[in-house]
């Protein structure tokens, strides 16, 4: 097709989606570049660039593009949450959240914003409004693990162990390879002194996070069981 039409943006665009899925950031960030190249006007090709760079761990630069897209179409949903997500993982939570806003006045139905307007918000300790976010992503979603998950960590936080528990259970049960969900309900169950439940829960979790590679998790869940060795 990039024979027949090397000059179509699209195609660029397109072709860099899929090399970004592929895990080929760099090789997709090119294709980007050469799309805007041939359409400086394109926003959604700005957007996908942003979620490369996103993906590389490159913030600042992400967010950029995603404020040019914006400029270019400020009725895009999906830029604002991409947007929002980057200003997150940088601690402006604030941010954040107003992008989320922006996201859902465009899209309502878009059970993933809830859900990350929600984690800014507990990460701002506004436990009682990120409950709600996540009430509304299992709303519009009952399958999404990861808005039961995040539910629990908030009721976990607030002392509500057991339902903090009775969310982990639905995450583990929508998700069975739900490594920190396990692990999640390990540390409530250990809250309310439940030792068996609590070593199950984290060697479930050690067998998935060795399946995974996540030498970090596998560390800590190791050094928690060590610490439960000759309880009962």
């Amino acid at each position: 097709m990039l024979r027949l039409n090397p000059n179509l943006a699209t195609t660029y665009n397109n072709r860099g989606n899929s090399k970004h899925e592929m895990g080929q950031h760099e090789a997709a960030i090119a294709d980007y570049d050469k799309a805007i190249q041939l359409d400086p006007n394109y926003a959604v090709a700005y957007c996908n660039r942003g979620n490369a760079k996103y993906d590389m761990g490159q913030h600042e630069a992400a967010i950029a593009d995603y404020e040019k897209a914006v400029q270019l179409d400020p009725n895009f949903a999906a830029t604002y949450y991409n947007w929002g997500n980057a200003k997150r993982d940088i601690g402006h939570h604030e941010a954040a959240i107003a992008d989320y806003d922006k996201a859902i006045q465009l899209d309502p139905n878009f059970a993933a914003t809830y859900c990350n307007r929600g984690n800014a918000k507990h990460d701002k300790g506004q436990h009682e409004a990120a409950i709600a976010d996540y009430d509304k992503a299992i709303q519009l979603d009952p399958n999404f693990a990861l808005a039961y998950n995040n539910r629990g960590s908030v009721k976990q936080d607030m002392g509500q162990h057991q339902a903090a528990i009775a969310d982990y259970d639905k995450a583990v049960q929508l998700d069975p390879n739900y490594t920190k969900a396990y692990y999640n309900r390990g540390i409530a169950n250990a809250k309310l002194e439940r030792v068996d439940e609590l070593r199950q829960d984290l060697q479930k979790a050690l067998l998935l996070a060795r399946e995974d590679g996540d030498k970090d998790m596998e560390i800590e869940i190791e050094r928690l069981l060590a610490g439960l060795e000759g309880l009962k």
